[in-house]
């Protein structure tokens, strides 16, 4: 049971660091679309003189650099996630290695113990023959 707790508190601290490093990544993502939003914004107000195609053009190269770096972090969270989803697997699969060697360990002292009775039936029935044959049943006075 403590070597599930000390599985338990591995997952755990797993889990909370890849929480930390998702929140680390979400920050330096969000910090980089808040300065390429700033920096339209002002180069926005410093070409008011362009044309109205040429800041269209601009606009929609901004916005498409905005959904790259949005699918770009749509990537890394799914990314982050099938992480989180193969080392639980691989818990799990320790978990039930454990187990098995558990089972197996309780399965073969349970034939060792067996077989010791048996072998201790065997030996108190020969006993129990060998003293009816030399002079009746155990237990006739």
């Amino acid at each position: 049971e403590s070597q599930v707790s000390f599985s338990e508190q591995e997952a755990s601290k797993e889990r909370r660091h890849l929480q930390e490093e998702a929140l680390k990544e979400r920050l330096i993502l969000d910090t980089e679309l808040d300065q390429q939003r700033q920096s339209w914004e002002d180069r926005v107000a410093k070409e008011r003189n362009l044309s109205e195609e040429q800041l269209e053009r601009e606009r929609q190269q901004i916005e498409e650099r905005f959904e790259h770096l949005e699918r770009a972090l749509q990537l890394e969270r799914q990314e982050r996630h099938a992480e989180q989803l193969v080392a639980r697997e691989e818990q799990q699969e320790c978990q039930l290695q454990r187990a098995i060697q558990q089972h197996t360990v309780e399965a073969s002292q349970m034939r060792y113990e067996r077989d010791l009775m048996k072998a201790m039936h065997e030996e108190l029935f020969a006993e129990n023959q060998r003293l009816c044959g030399n002079g009746g049943a155990v237990g006739r006075g």
